[in-house]
């Protein structure tokens, strides 16, 4: 058997069939994505949201949308509780948001209504609410049936041209980002990208929607707004945002040394700092709070002094 082979050259100047357009301002293109939060943060009355920023051609979370029809699985809720959650959000009524809470419970019944619905080709989005209620998923943590099940319908989702979020749950625990999906890594890892909402906690009033695609990364900070009911952008630079009281302790430790830099051991700069982590675990605690200690002017790194494995920590402003 032959197959084609592409130059470089030759694959940037192919013009494929596949669309690319922008559903939302280059973070939701053609795919299948995964959009996970914990239980009752607000995923459904965000994904209700986007839904209908779609459907008329409005921005969401301050990022242009491509207007189209949009399909709506839901077999998460019943059909009033979506009207209910529809009318507490204020939206108006809407023919280009489509709910379907029949055909909502398979992959394989949600692939029969599509291949069969005559307005396909109107179509821009399609959310299914939720994974965990999908008949194929009884079991998220079987790795190879799952990167089959969800691979084979990413496949569909794209030769269909379309674009499909498909929410689920996060862990309990402290597992940030992709790590915190519910299930194994085929979840993530077979999809076209993942969406994660993270707060403080259910009563929190900020949060983060984290974009996690395969070439491109995106935070966008959001907040409940003055109904305390829908998920908006937070365009406040007020650092209201949830840090760490730990990552304030390092911050503040390398502000009042007079060299503004510190180096030892992991269980001797825990004890200097007052920090109440496990000394051994400091330099992943760095690794995974460097956003904010880059955003602070807080830099590390690990050095040897003989046999012993030493962390540099400096607060440098010029960087």
């Amino acid at each position: 058997m032959n197959h084609k082979l592409y130059s470089q050259s030759e694959l940037l100047n192919t013009h494929f069939e596949n669309k690319q357009d922008d559903i939302l301002e280059g973070l939701l293109k053609v795919g299948l994505y995964i959009f996970a939060g914990t239980s009752k943060i607000g995923k459904s009355l965000l994904t209700t949201s986007l839904a209908n920023a779609v459907a008329n051609g409005e921005p969401f979370l301050s990022k242009k949308t491509k207007k189209g029809l949009v399909l709506y699985f839901d077999n998460d809720n019943y059909d009033f509780e979506a009207k209910s959650r529809i009318k507490a959000q204020q939206f108006q009524e809407n023919d280009n948001v489509l709910y379907n809470f029949d055909d909502s419970s398979s992959l394989y019944d949600i692939k029969e209504f599509i291949m069969g619905f005559s307005r396909i080709n109107e179509v821009s989005l399609i959310i299914i609410d939720c994974l965990a209620n999908l008949y194929e998923f009884s079991d998220v943590d079987n790795f190879s049936e799952n990167y089959a099940m969800i691979k084979e319908f990413r496949d569909f989702i794209v030769n269909k041209n379309l674009c499909c979020v498909l929410t689920h749950h996060t862990k309990k625990g402290k597992a940030k980002l992709q790590d915190s999906v519910l299930g194994s890594k085929s979840l993530t890892s077979a999809t076209t990208g993942t969406i994660i909402i993270e707060t403080e906690n259910e009563f929190s009033t900020t949060g983060t929607l984290n974009f996690i695609l395969r070439s491109r990364k995106e935070k966008i900070p959001i907040k409940k707004d003055d109904h305390n009911i829908n998920w908006v952008f937070n365009d406040s630079d007020d650092g209201d945002e949830f840090i760490d009281p730990n990552v304030l302790l390092i911050i503040k430790a390398l502000a009042i040394n007079e060299s503004h830099c510190m180096k030892d051991n992991c269980q001797t700069l825990t004890a200097k700092m007052n920090l109440t982590i496990n000394p051994k675990g400091l330099y992943r605690f760095l690794v995974k709070n460097k956003t904010i200690l880059d955003e602070n002017h807080i830099y590390f790194s690990k050095e040897r002094n003989g046999h012993e494995r030493l962390i540099k920590l400096e607060f440098s402003p010029e960087k």
